[in-house]
């Protein structure tokens, strides 16, 4: 694993595995871009209904990335979280390989 689960223990056994796997998916490839990732995972209860609430948080570059998916079943919180983590730092990466998409042109340039 290379990142750090935040956790409840009764959940921990079921999901750690799920967690793990779609690290390894979809993040494991961009890892270098990745500072202290941090994962947590929990159980929330509103009006009633149980959802899993899954939040990925880690620096790239000089930027902070947070990211909150809820969902009703537990897997599809934490893939779409590190999914939705995959194509934000796609897309900061693109943006710093390419100079002309950081650059502002002049409003007598736009037509």
């Amino acid at each position: 694993m290379s990142f750090r689960l935040d956790i409840h223990t009764e959940l921990r056994d079921d999901f750690t595995e799920v967690s793990d796997h779609q690290y390894a998916l979809t993040l494991a490839p961009l890892a270098k871009s990745l500072k202290n990732p941090l994962v947590r995972f929990e159980e929330v209860e509103e009006n009633g209904e149980k959802r899993y609430r899954c939040a990925f948080l880690a620096r790239t570059g000089a930027q902070a990335l947070e990211l909150v998916c809820e969902h009703q079943d537990a897997r599809i919180a934490i893939g779409d979280t590190f999914s939705r983590a995959r194509r934000a730092i796609s897309r900061q990466r693109s943006r710093l390989a390419d100079p002309y998409l950081t650059r502002t042109a002049q409003t007598s340039q736009l037509r």
